[in-house]
């Protein structure tokens, strides 16, 4: 099913520097990691100028992001939740894990483009870039764990889509090579987030937006608007995005603006009936409050904040 999940080997620092440039009021760290042999991984580590944590405790919490898009798009798009984890005392850790971001393959994402032809290759040697970006990810996490200015009990993995969804009333029964065709889903980040940790247990909370409801929403049509490089062989045999995440009860979990297998947001009252076996694994975890499925009274940023108990 996914394959090799754990890092291959122990992670190489190839590369520190301390940036001068400010990004919303943060001290920057450029870092380069080596977590496989040959496989780079830059990430940029944004710290709060000022601590607001305790004094008995000078280390930060740590949000680390992960999307398509890589750490531009987070900068690009999501610069005020960004500044708003800063403010309130948490460190933010954007990496570009395998094949995004700036690591990304030149060409197009179509059937005959350089990352569809890396996410077939790899499905066919049986090991899914899903799981391979998750070594990835816990690489990432294995090096934080060592940074002497982070609090590793205190982490908090937020996955996101940058992808516009398609409107309501959008025609799916399109031919494959016409302009202006419905747009793919962009779900990866979220599925990373909640798989990182189901398998690393120091993540406190997890924040997934724009992430698919399930992937049974996938297979109820012949149209597929999914990118090849989420596909994982086999897993509605044993089980589906709500399954995973009753397994992270009674953590932390919010997710909001899913959307289905045609990349269409999904009404809030069907992702909670999607979502009403994981909702009844918290009640009986003693924790139903603790996920949350499209909340609107309280922004991400201060959710975090709350659950990583920053004051």
């Amino acid at each position: 099913m996914l394959g090799s999940v754990a890092p291959k080997a122990e992670v190489q620092v190839v590369s520190i520097a301390q940036d001068d440039d400010r990004i919303e009021g943060s001290r920057i760290e450029r870092v380069v990691l080596e977590v496989e042999p040959g496989i780079l991984v830059p990430l940029i580590l944004l710290h709060p100028r000022e601590r607001t944590a305790a004094p008995r405790d000078r280390r930060t919490p740590v949000v680390v992001a992960v999307a398509q898009a890589g750490k531009s798009g987070f900068l690009g798009r999501r610069a005020g939740l960004i500044a708003r984890l800063l403010a309130g005392g948490v460190s933010v850790c954007l990496p570009d894990l395998r094949g995004l971001g700036e690591t990304k393959p030149e060409g197009s994402r179509e059937r005959w483009g350089a990352l569809t032809a890396q996410a077939s290759t790899a499905l066919m040697l049986g090991d899914p870039l899903v799981a391979a970006r998750l070594r990835d990810l816990r690489g990432v996490l294995a090096y934080l764990r060592g940074h002497e200015n982070l609090d590793t009990n205190r982490i908090a993995l937020w996955g996101d889509s940058f992808a516009a969804p398609n409107p309501p009333g959008r025609n799916f029964r399109v031919p494959r090579n016409v302009d202006d065709r419905p747009r793919w889903s962009e779900p990866l980040g979220g599925l990373l987030a909640l798989l990182g940790a189901l398998y690393e247990d120091e993540v406190r909370a997890v924040y997934v937006r724009g992430g698919l409801s399930a992937f049974a929403s996938v297979v109820r049509d012949p149209f597929v608007y999914l990118p090849p490089d989420v596909v994982i062989p086999g897993l509605l045999t044993a089980g589906d995005l709500p399954d995973l995440a009753a397994a992270l009860a009674p953590n932390p979990l919010r997710m909001d603006e899913l959307v289905g297998g045609f990349n269409r947001l999904e009404p809030a009252d069907r992702v909670h009936a999607i979502y009403r076996s994981a909702q009844e694994a918290y009640a009986r975890a003693g924790a139903p409050g603790r996920m949350i499925l499209y909340d609107v009274s309280t922004s991400p940023a201060d959710w975090l904040l709350q659950q990583l108990a920053v004051r």
